[in-house]
């Protein structure tokens, strides 16, 4: 890994504990351009040694032991590097540089003091790597199974499908002789291979023809070094991370960022579309794109859906678990970064294309009447819409009888009457049916390209696009219990007996159509001088349709009375008694969409020669970002019958039949700028001082227009046809519906609970609503490297939030401060480099949980699927967090690491759900500030690799995660719960990830085997009202999926897969007693991907 003189080479040395002083040796090697560097002046603490001999070496022994500085004057600069040496040890060192480069790349070995004295040459030279690229010079592609022959050496190896080839060498200057059948030979000489040191050549051989001479002219190769070591980012980073690469998240086959976020350790999936961390959810995370915060796509969440991320765009992803000064403060559980891909420095355009097909695709599934032109786009056309005259009707008050007083603020008149009709019969109203669905398909294109100037200038660009279109079917079961107090007939004291009282089957289908583009741009000026633009659409479609039985029994079936267990399908039930059944039909139409234009800069300035200070770097970014949500005409209506053999009548009421619209936009803006100079980076003692300042404005505007209807002013004899008519298309026809007053004889609707102007006051009122929302912050941070043993990250962040809102009917006021707050939150981390392969890590942090918009705004969120209703608390704090973090980090090679953390999270008013009241329809929940809360866990990491010939023609990898996690939220008495020392909300008890992959390099083939399992979690907290039972949490969950890709020739490759092979159910259950709540299974889904790269 090459390392600059601004880093002072320091990620590659051994750091060890001084000893007595003894006799200690080194042996320099160094090579400038490729080539041994003759009569470098070499100088130890300061004191000139000697030169290098003409082979670029040099030797030197008689000092002693412990901790020294060597500096290399080379041509244009000098080098220092510092290093330890026990006292019967000799170091030896290779360092490779290009001149006018500013780069410089090192390595060090260290043997026994006796051995070296001995001058065995084979056991001093030590191993170095050589590896080189073989290109067509016409096709300008690589050249497969040249053979590549050390000569004078028994040593040969052949060029893999990607052109790549690797050697094993002894340190030595050495030619190679390349061949192909069908290419001109080359030889290239003077390769100097260097102990510790990876050496790359690149060569181009000409195609062979008839005139054409089997060997061409010798050619000196010129070959770029770096570490044969590499350290990762994991490794050198100030912090607890843990990183992906998505290059390997490829054949994994995860097409989103939240599929691939399952394989980081401690993470789980909210819904397959929110990160949890470490059992925390969104409010104890931060999130980057680019480095920039971007707004969430849904009005009641905080997060941003990960599933409307392509993977393809992805250069890299990671999650930093210990808080630092330089992220938000809200980095409690982590902080996300994500990095696009940049631009290539060579040309490339790629396609791909799937096809898959599963149990979703397999069976009939319910889908929409009817639908827009172009909804396969994910675009509505205009066909859900809402209509003009309702457009007109949105702040007006018509909610109930109009022949009641006082029922509706637009008065009795009869031009008010004819516009509630016209109003009523304006609505498309449609069912739902059973139809075939297709298969899953999804393409994308990339590519890009960039040029270089006669001036050295570099420009560069890079696009994407990808389009989706898949399919979920779900067949699931949920079941409702509830507790009663009786009389124990032995005993004759009072118990709780559990009684089944409902069940129904639910049919739900979702069309989830994925459209993303990107676009970047970047401009190198000079090599220290970096422009870009970045620019990104995503888009998230769900085209749902739903339809429900659901059975209620007269009187509750009592468990343990009858002491028998109940089939869990109540289509199986024995059935007796009064049993009801209700039916619904819900179509839902919910667009999301997110569009990021960013331009940043990187630049380096150097304010010294040589001196004290480095190069001051500097990063800076402004963004303009906006979301978009819109939910056109959702639909929903329900039916019930007495009896079963009774057939069900449609009901008309605010939750049971209605039309609704909702939307909302947001735009944000965000500037940033960090700074970062290294101070003394040729000392023992070494500081990297960073400062950074970072403001956020978000906006956003939203609604909802429910309208809903009534059917009191229907004659009995109308009543009894028209409202057993299966689809809603028979019965909101222009012909039943009326104006609502007496003798209309027809459903008549309803809008509101609004009121009229002029009191159209306090911010609790009304169906609009307006945040505006503003975050600043400034930070110092520095990083110590000490000795080159100890670094320490220490720094501080002030941070403010600040939010004001209103709701309304006609215009917004002056908005309402509902929170103003800032916050000092220091940061420090230390890591101990125990040697050259073990590195313990600590960290404490405070980090802040500000209260989100929908959280604080007095507003009613509702869900219809859980029909639960949330409003949000004006009076919330934030809640105050103190991390701790540990973890021990061992590298026994290149490609292997074993990690073992634990950490502890301490939580002041954090922030829960808190249940509120019952309703008929709807229970109602707030936010609220619960006393204390913590968080405890250990996470272990582990990979490697096995190659298994000396070939290196296939090979093993292995890698995997286990987190055990546990929290504890400590809530009041009075806070109306069954569980007052419950664990967070979507907290699994642990979780396990493992991959297992085998390669064939000659075949061009790769299997893999993907499994996660989730362990046990509280998925919802029942209140302790009524007759409520316990709360419900979901069994551990396996997920298996099976990849194998096969290359064919350089440029196409070929996929099948697996997912959800083992089709484990889902299953939710009331904790106590273990009845089931809710289960399902998807079932295994089966895809076939083609890509090619030109």
């Amino acid at each position: 890994m090459g390392v600059s003189n601004k880093h002072l080479l320091t990620g590659f040395i051994s750091l060890l504990s001084a000893g007595p002083l003894f006799a200690a040796g080194l042996k320099a090697d160094i090579v400038l351009d490729g080539q041994p560097l003759a009569e470098a002046i070499i100088l130890l603490d300061g004191k000139e040694i000697g030169r290098s001999n003409a082979d670029g070496s040099f030797w030197y022994e008689g000092f002693g032991g412990g901790r020294h500085t060597l500096t290399l004057q080379l041509p244009d600069q000098s080098v220092p590097y510092s290093f330890t040496l026990a006292d019967d040890e000799a170091a030896f060192i290779s360092i490779s540089a290009k001149r006018g480069e500013k780069t410089v790349d090192a390595a060090i070995d260290r043997v026994p003091l006796a051995a070296a004295n001995r001058n065995n040459k084979k056991e001093l030279a030590g191993i170095g790597v050589l590896t080189g690229e073989v290109f067509g010079l016409e096709t300008n592609g690589p050249v497969r199974n040249a053979m590549i022959s050390v000569v004078g050496k028994n040593i040969t190896a052949r060029t893999d499908r990607n052109g790549e080839f690797k050697i094993e060498l002894p340190k030595g200057e050495y030619s190679l002789l390349i061949e192909h059948p069908q290419y001109m030979s080359r030889t290239l000489t003077s390769v100097n291979v260097m102990r510790g040191m990876e050496v790359s050549v690149f060569t181009e051989l000409p195609m062979l023809s008839s005139n054409d001479s089997e060997f061409i002219e010798e050619v000196v190769a010129v070959g770029s070094y770096q570490a044969y070591s590499p350290v990762d980012a994991e490794r050198m980073s100030s912090a607890v991370m843990d990183t992906m690469d998505f290059t390997q998240i490829a054949r994994f086959d995860d097409s989103t960022v939240s599929s691939a976020m399952t394989r980081v350790v401690g993470v789980s999936m909210e819904d397959s579309r929110y990160a949890i961390v470490r059992g925390m959810k969104s409010r104890y995370q931060s999130t980057f794109f680019n480095g920039a915060i971007l707004p969430s796509t849904d009005p009641a969440r905080r997060d941003l859906p990960l599933d409307i991320f392509p993977a393809d765009i992805m250069q890299s992803l990671s999650l930093q678990k210990s808080a630092t000064a330089d992220v938000p403060g809200t980095a409690t559980a982590g902080h996300i970064d994500m990095r696009t891909k940049p631009t290539p420095d060579e040309g490339f355009f790629k396609i791909s294309a799937s096809l898959a097909y599963g149990k979703a695709n397999s069976e009939d599934g319910y889908i929409s009447k009817e639908h827009g032109g172009r909804d396969w786009t994910g675009y509505d056309d205009g066909f859900r819409e809402m209509p003009d005259i309702a457009k007109r009707a949105r702040g007006a008050y018509f909610f109930g009888d109009p022949d009641s007083a006082g029922s509706n603020g637009l008065g009795d008149s009869e031009e008010f009457l004819q516009f509630r009709e016209e109003l009523g019969e304006s609505f498309e109203n449609y069912g739902v049916y059973k139809g075939d669905l297709p298969a899953d398909m999804s393409i994308s294109l990339s590519g890009g390209d960039s040029i270089v100037t006669d001036g050295g200038q570099r420009l560069g660009m890079i696009g994407a696009v990808r389009y989706s279109n898949k399919w979920t079917n779900d067949e699931k079961i949920q079941n409702g219990f509830e507790l009663y107090t009786v009389n124990n007939p032995d005993t004759n004291e009072p118990e709780d007996l559990l009684a089944l009282t409902s069940s129904k089957v639910t049919y739900d289908t979702n069309n989830v159509i994925d459209l993303s583009a990107m676009l970047n741009l970047d401009w190198r000026i000079t090599e220290n001088h970096t422009l870009g633009l970045n620019n990104i659409l995503l888009r998230h479609t769900t085209n749902s349709a739903e339809f429900e039985d659901r059975y209620v029994m007269g009187n509750g079936y009592y468990i343990a009375e009858n002491n028998i267990v109940m089939p869990e399908d109540p289509r199986d039930w024995p059935y007796g008694g009064n049993i009801e059944k209700q039916e619904t039909q819900s179509i839902d139409w919910i667009e999301e969409q997110l569009v990021s234009h960013q331009i940043w800069g990187e630049h380096y300035i150097p304010l010294s020669d040589g001196g004290l200070l480095g190069d001051l770097k500097t990063n800076w970014q402004i963004s303009r970002s906006s979301s978009e949500y819109d939910r056109p005409n959702a639909q929903r209506y329900s039916y019930q019958g007495n009896s079963l053999s009774a057939d069900p009548v449609l009901q008309v009421g605010f939750s049971s039949a209605y039309n609704l619209w909702e939307a909302s936009e947001e735009d944000g803006n965000s500037a940033s700028i960090d700074l970062e100079l290294p101070i003394n980076e040729g000392g023992d003692i070494s500081v990297t001082a960073k400062t950074g300042l970072y403001q956020l404005s978000r906006t956003r505007d939203g609604y909802e227009d429910r309208f809903s209807y009534r059917g009191n002013k229907l004659e009995q004899e109308t009543r009894e046809n028209i409202l057993l008519y299966p689809d809603p298309a028979d019965i909101f026809t222009d012909e039943y519906i009326g104006d609502g007053t007496n003798g209309s004889n027809g459903l008549y609707v309803n809008y509101g609970g609004s009121i009229d102007a002029e009191n159209d006051t306090g911010v609790d009122k009304g169906y609009q609503y307006r945040v505006e929302q503003n975050t600043n912050a400034w930070y110092v941070q520095t990083d110590w490297n000490l000795w080159q043993t100890v670094t320490a990250n220490i720094g501080v962040r002030r941070e403010s939030f600040k939010v004001e809102a209103d709701q309304y009917y006609y215009n917004p006021e002056p908005l309402y401060e509902l929170l103003d707050e800032t916050k000092t939150l220091p940061s420090l981390g230390l890591t101990w480099l125990i040697s050259d392969n073990w590195q313990l890590r600590g960290a404490y942090s405070k980090t802040v949980s500000w209260p989100e918009t929908f959280e604080l705004l007095p507003r009613n969120y509702r869900d219809i699927e859980t029909l639960t209703s949330y409003k949000g608390n004006p009076d919330l704090k934030p809640a105050d967090i103190k991390n701790y973090d540990m973890r021990l980090e061992w590298y026994p090679s290149d490609n292997e690491s074993i990690s073992l953390g634990a950490y502890r999270k301490d939580m002041d008013n954090p922030i829960e759900n808190a249940f509120d009241t019952l309703g008929d329809d709807y229970d109602y929940y707030t936010f609220v500030n619960v006393e204390s809360g913590k968080v405890t866990g250990w996470e272990l990491d582990f990979r490697t690799e096995f190659i298994l010939d000396d070939n290196f023609s296939h090979s093993v990898f292995v890698q995997g995660n286990y987190t055990d996690i546990e929290s504890e939220i400590s809530l009041a008495a009075d806070s109306k719960e069954t569980d007052l020392n419950r664990p967070l909300q979507g907290q699994p008890d642990y979780i396990f990830n493992l991959q297992l992959g085998y390669d064939h390099f000659e075949t061009g083939q790769e299997v893999t085997l993907v499994f996660n399992r989730k362990g046990k979690e509280l998925v919802i907290v029942t209140p302790d009202a009524g007759s409520n039972v316990t709360n419900v949490y979901s069994d551990p969950y396996d997920d298996l999926k099976l990849i194998y890709t096969k290359r064919f020739g350089d440029d196409l490759k070929v996929s099948l897969s697996g997912e959800n092979i083992l089709d484990s159910e889902k299953r939710q259950y009331y904790e106590k007693y273990d009845v089931a709540y809710l289960s399902y299974k998807s079932g295994p889904k089966y895809k076939l991907k083609v890509s090619y790269e030109f």
